[in-house]
């Protein structure tokens, strides 16, 4: 009886496991392909399958979140603990870094249950796909809660008094000047950009097609250099930086940023991928996540 009972578990087990086809056609950075393939990793999700969801995902996968930062082998195996029943994914928005590799941002409506009581809530979600070895795969992914557009978003850290004069630093030096720069190196010109001011620099390190997250709504880099001036970066501090390569010509860099309110403090976990077109290294996506104090 013992073993016909672990014959049975075993079987319900691998049912479990989602067997993702391989077809070449889907492996192709496209948007029809990306989209598609962000579906077929909610549904390993939805299905709890580690194994479906780890082979759409590469060896260096990081998935940055309110509550931590998680590696390949940790994400797969939270999948079987999730207590999502249904995913409904809208307002896909993407980037198109180069030819072997992409990001794409959307909407999940997000319906589970928590503590045997249903639970319906709804975050913005991102990922950057890569094609590695013929295949299609998710190199990074970060979400966070979604919230209603708010002009006061940018203003966490205090109001920005208008005599207050500007910090003053060295110019930085454009972050193509700067061939051997890491990606950690390129997001620290583009915070020492802000931090003097200087929105002119800042929106040079900016590709015309990025894309920035945040929990209100994703902004153009129009919109984005506009917010960015109701920032006063100079009390921010940045450390815990770590990169993962997106190819030969992209890298995404994920941080932490400390912001001082009143007299404590909350984090901020940001990241940002870089990328070198036409021999110019420009930021084109850009998402922040508020850390969990809890």
């Amino acid at each position: 009886m013992k073993n016909i009972i672990a014959r049975l578990l075993t079987a319900a087990n691998r049912s479990n496991e989602l067997e993702m086809p391989f077809d070449p056609a889907a492996q192709e950075v496209t948007e029809t392909n990306v989209i598609a393939r962000e579906r077929q990793t909610w549904e390993a999700i939805k299905a709890k399958s580690s194994k479906g969801l780890g082979s759409l995902m590469t060896d260096d996968y990081l998935y940055v979140s309110d509550d931590g930062i998680f590696d390949k082998q940790t994400t797969t195996k939270g999948v079987s603990q999730n207590n999502m029943k249904e995913a409904t994914l809208s307002d896909f928005k993407m980037v198109i870094i180069n030819e072997d590799a992409a990001v794409v941002t959307y909407l999940v409506l997000w319906q589970g249950t928590r503590d045997g009581k249903p639970l319906v809530t709804k975050v913005r979600a991102s990922s950057a796909l890569v094609k590695r070895g013929g295949r299609l795969l998710t190199a990074y992914h970060q979400d966070t809660a979604a919230r209603e557009p708010t002009e006061a978003r940018r203003d966490e850290s205090g109001p920005v008094s208008a005599d207050v004069e500007a910090p003053t630093a060295t110019p930085t030096p454009p972050a193509d000047a700067t061939p051997a720069a890491s990606a950690t190196d390129r997001e620290r010109q583009l915070w020492d950009a802000l931090k003097r001011k200087d929105y002119d620099a800042y929106a040079d390190l900016l590709a015309d097609d990025v894309l920035e997250v945040e929990p209100d709504k994703v902004y153009s880099k129009a919109e984005s250099v506009e917010s960015m001036k109701r920032l006063d970066a100079s009390r921010l501090t940045l450390d815990k930086f770590m990169e993962v390569p997106l190819g030969a010509k992209a890298t995404m860099v994920t941080y932490v940023v400390t912001v001082p309110v009143g007299e404590g403090q909350l984090e901020e976990r940001h990241s940002t991928i870089w990328a070198n077109r036409g021999g110019r290294w420009q930021a084109v996506f850009h998402f922040g996540t508020q850390v969990d104090p809890g």
